[in-house]
Order: structure tokens, then C-alpha cells, then sequence
């Protein structure tokens, strides 16, 4: 029960190595070592008191019986305790990715949220909380954040190009706008972003 329980925790497949507890975590507080040598493997199912205790339980509440058992796997040290309390891997949803490649492939662009959330047909309200929990903020800043990072390669690149026609073509509102955001992002003006490269 606790090895079938295991892979659930884990997000894997089924484990393959048998299940060790530490036996000094087992020692009941009258001293006694009741569970000492407590293994669980295949040919180890149902036969330790524990494991009958939650297979009562089971039988009853499923939920019970796998709050049991999983209270137990992830409290007591055992050969997957690192395993178990490792942080899962996030891997971000669909619309995720497709607003990032076209926010990247159009970076000139002001996409509304509501565009974005049509790219992928899920709710405007599915895209900002993905971005946020995937990428750090909510679609807009990040436009904002890519729109100003092209300006500042223009400022370096193309000295032909006047600050106001850079802020310009990136959609800031006015230059005193763009200046701000670069100073804010930067720690530089314009003039001082041309000075310096």
C-alpha cells in the first residue's frame, strides 16, 4: 500500500526500488522498536501493522486512508525523502509559450491581453495568472519590458535614429515617457546609454 502510494506522491512511475524507513524515527517513546526493519516492497504489501491499520482505513475512506499514508511517507525518513520533498517541476500551459512567440515575433506590437488569450482560446483571466506564475509578470509588462529592451539595442545600434524616433517606434507615449522607463529599467537616460557604448 505505502510502495503504491509513492508513485502518486512522486508524480512518477511506479518505483522500483523497495521502500526503507529508518528505523531509529520508528522507536515508540516506551523504548519498545516495534516497527524496526520496517521494509516495504512488492512481496512486502499488507503485512506490517501500519500497513493494515491504513488498508482499514482504506477500505472505509479512501481520502483517510491516504491521508495515512501519505502523512507517513513524507514525515518519516525514508530511502525517497528527497525525492518527496523536492519542489516539482513547473511546466507552463499552452498559452503561455504561444503569447511569448508572438509578443516576440511582433515586439512593436501593444497585443491587448484579451488578443493574447484568443491566441490560445482560453480566458483573459487564464493568461495573466499563467504569465504571472510562469514568467515573473503579467503580459503587459512584459511587452513593456521586451519593447524597452529593443529601444535600448536601437540607442546602441543606430545613432542615426533620434531618441524621440526610437521611442516612437517602440509605442512609447512620448519621450519623456521612454526616458523615464529607460532610467527606471536601465539606471540610464538615452543620451547617457549612447554616451556609454
Amino acid at each position: 500500500m505505502l510502495a503504491a502510494r509513492l508513485p502518486c506522491l512522486m508524480h512518477v512511475a511506479p518505483i522500483r526500488n523497495a521502500l526503507g524507513i529508518e528505523a531509529k524515527c520508528l522507536s515508540c517513546r516506551d523504548g519498545s522498536e516495534r516497527f524496526h526493519r520496517f521494509k516495504v516492497g512488492a512481496s512486502d504489501e499488507g503485512d506490517s501493522p501500519f500497513q493494515q491499520l491504513a488498508g482499514s482505513l482504506n477500505a472505509r475512506s479512501s481520502a483517510v486512508g491516504n491521508l495515512v499514508i501519505d502523512s507517513f511517507l513524507l514525515n518519516y525518513p525514508n530511502n525517497y525523502t528527497q525525492k518527496l520533498k523536492a519542489p516539482l517541476p513547473l511546466v507552463a500551459p499552452r498559452q503561455v509559450p504561444r503569447a511569448i512567440d508572438y509578443i516576440q515575433a511582433h515586439p512593436e506590437d501593444r497585443s491587448s491581453p484579451e488578443f493574447l488569450a484568443s491566441l490560445s482560446a482560453v480566458s483573459v483571466r487564464a493568461l495573466q495568472y499563467s504569465f504571472l506564475l510562469f514568467v515573473g509578470q503579467s503580459s503587459s509588462e512584459y511587452q513593456r519590458a521586451l519593447r524597452l529592451q529593443k529601444a535600448r539595442e536601437d540607442l546602441d545600434q543606430n545613432r542615426n535614429l533620434s531618441a524621440k524616433a526610437i521611442a516612437e517606434k517602440w509605442g512609447f507615449a512620448s519621450q519623456s515617457a521612454f526616458t523615464q522607463s529607460l532610467k527606471k529599467a536601465f539606471g540610464v537616460t538615452p543620451s547617457q546609454a549612447r554616451k556609454g557604448s
